[in-house]
């Protein structure tokens, strides 16, 4: 990211200043997990130990490069997209790890990890026209529920959902999931018993710990053919239903069901193992198509940010130095109190607000006229360089220091008991997006008020499956290796 400054007001304290001065040009400080690809593992055979090591090498970055191309760019494209060849792959990549590395005369066997240059990898997929997305999520915390008979467990030793997950790699990316330890103080704070019914400050505490955005509650029933395959071994017959709740807006709400199929010649174990990586590929997909975009150039739009302190314009600034999605910051001007600055991005206004978002920042408009008309969101050029400096701010930066939304922040999501629990199924094109792939809330079913203003939906037919949520209320290349490491770095000389 490329930090502008254009001017300062007159009255700004000449340290204040020099400080934006030192920071000038000062790019990201930590790359993103959606650009590191890891558990890459290669075995090849060769006529010598150098021919199979520089062949798996070669083998190695193509598919770190496949991986990270399935997940930035959109399913539509992916076909589109042709692997480089290793050469053209490694002008991509900035460095690289090898572990669990053996060999013999004509063999070859290591485990990889790639960490590919962020603005190079962005370039090659605008050269080849593809919609793509370079806006990861902040982590969300899994609350992996296991029910049979009518009972949940989360925190059992014999939860085989909640099992899976802790055996699964690959966690980050796109989406980087968190799954808890399961210690004394997740015990304390999350139910284990019932999955929708948690309290909000408990909640927090919990993804404050392990600096989370919010809990993925997934909630695992397998039905009566698959229930009795488990009790005993070898292989399942049957389907694991996956219902998917979010955590993020005050309340539960339910966002969707998976079926995940038992295979012939199945076990149980990976079974749950597929049904981990379904969902995994669902959240991360959905994300992916929220943020996906096409170059056509950049948009830019102004955007006035209230100050208290300098450290909390340092705060703002380190923070927009390291969100995706950002090409460049121009600091038109700052004053005490008050700082205005011109936002270059690609994409839509909504996509930029995703991406300050998960750097707990929060854009809102301002709403101003001209001339009895609303203003465009964007700046065109003559704006840009002709306009009357406080007439042209559309939008408000701020910090997100709540974590959570501000709505219902104290409400206790309250529900029946397990035994009792009924599911309602989702109505078509309620769900948590539509065909167009825009947020849209579900339409409430028929309910009856009750205390804290939370709204209780009334039963379904389906009894297997877990409580149903509470409606929404009160919203708003080749290295040099690094001596003593295994770890190689490019371009560095």
């Amino acid at each position: 990211m490329v930090f502008l400054l254009r001017t300062l007001k007159a009255c700004m304290p000449v340290f204040f200043a020099l400080f934006l001065l030192a920071i000038h040009g000062k790019g990201a400080s930590a790359s993103s997990p959606l650009f590191t690809v890891e558990g890459v593992q290669v075995d090849v055979t060769a006529d010598n130990a150098v021919q199979a090591r520089e062949k798996a090498f070669a083998e190695a970055q193509q598919k770190a490069f496949k991986v990270l191309a399935s997940r930035m760019v959109a399913d539509a494209d992916i076909d589109s997209v042709e692997i480089p060849p290793a050469d053209t792959i490694s002008t991509l990549v900035n460095d690289y790890e090898i572990s669990n590395e053996k060999l013999s005369s004509v063999r070859y066997v290591a485990t990889y990890k790639f960490r590919f240059k962020d603005g190079e990898v962005r370039r090659f997929f605008n050269y080849r026209d593809v919609e793509y997305t370079d806006v990861s999520r902040k982590p969300a915390l899994v609350l992996p529920y296991y029910q049979t008979n009518g009972k949940s467990v989360l925190w059992d030793s014999n939860n085989p959902w909640r099992q899976a997950w802790n055996r699964a790699i690959n966690l980050e990316g796109l989406v980087t999931f968190i799954v808890p330890l399961g210690d004394l103080a997740d015990v304390r704070d999350i139910p284990g018993d019932t999955p929708l019914e948690y309290e909000g400050p408990r909640l927090k505490r919990v993804l404050d710990r392990y600096e989370a955005s919010e809990a993925v509650i997934m909630t695992a029933v397998p039905d009566q053919t698959l229930t009795a395959a488990l009790a005993s071994d070898g292989n399942v017959a049957g389907t694991l239903e996956i219902y998917i709740y979010r955590t993020d807006r005050g309340v539960a709400e339910y966002v969707h069901t998976l079926n995940i199929q038992a295979g012939s010649n199945e076990t149980a174990a990976s079974l749950m193992d597929r049904a981990v990586d379904q969902t995994q590929k669902f959240l991360r997909r959905d994300w992916k198509k929220r943020t996906a975009v096409r170059s056509s150039g950049t948009n830019e739009v102004e955007v006035g940010i209230p100050l208290s302190s300098l450290a909390e314009w340092a705060s703002i600034q380190r923070k927009l130095n390291n969100v995706y999605g950002i090409d460049e910051v121009e600091i038109l001007s700052v004053q005490p109190g008050r700082a205005n600055v011109i936002l270059s991005f690609e994409g839509d206004i909504e996509r930029l607000k995703l991406a300050l978002n998960q750097a707990d920042m929060v854009l809102t408009p301002l709403g101003y006229q001209r001339g009895g008309q609303p203003q465009n969101e964007y700046l065109s050029p003559f704006e840009r360089y002709n306009r009357p400096e406080t007439m042209m701010v559309k939008y408000e930066l701020s910090l997100n220091t709540q974590g959570l939304p501000q709505y219902n922040r104290q409400a206790p999501v309250t529900a029946p008991s397990v035994p009792s629990i009924q599911h309602i199924e989702p109505q078509a094109g309620t769900e948590r997006y539509g065909t167009d792939g825009q947020p849209r809330i579900p339409a409430a079913p028929a309910s009856v008020a009750a205390p804290n203003n939370t709204m209780v939906a009334p039963a379904a037919q389906n009894p297997r499956a877990p409580t149903a949520a509470p409606s929404r209320t009160n919203p708003e290349r080749r290295g040099l290796r690094s001596p003593g490491t295994s770890q190689y770095y490019y371009n560095q000389f």
